[in-house]
């Protein structure tokens, strides 16, 4: 299976991209960066503190929900079924890995521009999991893969996780 990468451009505007290919599909409001800015705000100032902060929240303090969402795709577009938005993450406390991918990825963008934080879609090398959403990040010039269904770990490269997760 390919890998989808959850791309937005300003405000609530988004796509879908295909890695292998780079294919854009248009995705509106799901990472949407301003409606969790007062949220954001409340994260240390320095970049990885942010980062770090941020992926605790979605990791930590957003409950893990085993409910499926649907991504279809339809002439160039995508629309998704069953998927909570940012806030409603935030105010549920709860959600599938897509919803706290989608509320990590929205805060992230709070600060960091668009081309440097994605939503993967794809698969993990591991039992009983199949289908499942992480963000990857990129500092310090290298990408990241942050796994947004449990408490953040060690930073570790994508590049070092792409045999369980693609």
């Amino acid at each position: 299976m390919s890998v989808l990468l959850l791309a937005a451009g300003v405000a609530t505007v988004g796509a879908i991209v295909w890695r292998s290919s780079a294919r854009r599909f248009p995705l509106a409001g799901v990472v949407d960066p301003l409606v969790v800015a007062d949220l954001a705000a409340s994260f240390p100032p320095g970049e990885d503190d942010f980062i770090r902060a941020a992926w605790e929240y979605a990791g930590a303090a957003i409950r893990y929900e085993a409910v499926g969402s649907i991504l279809l795709f339809s002439d160039d577009s995508v629309r998704c079924q069953r998927c909570l938005l940012p806030m409603e993450v935030a105010r549920r406390g709860r959600a599938n890995c897509f919803g706290k991918a989608v509320l990590l990825a929205s805060l992230l963008r709070t600060r960091l521009p668009p081309e440097r934080v994605f939503v993967a879609v794809g698969e993990v090398t591991a039992p009983d999991i199949g289908g499942h959403s992480w963000v990857v990040v990129r500092r310090q010039g290298e990408w990241y893969l942050l796994e947004a269904t449990k408490q953040p770990g060690a930073w570790r490269r994508a590049s070092e996780l792409a045999h369980a997760y693609h």
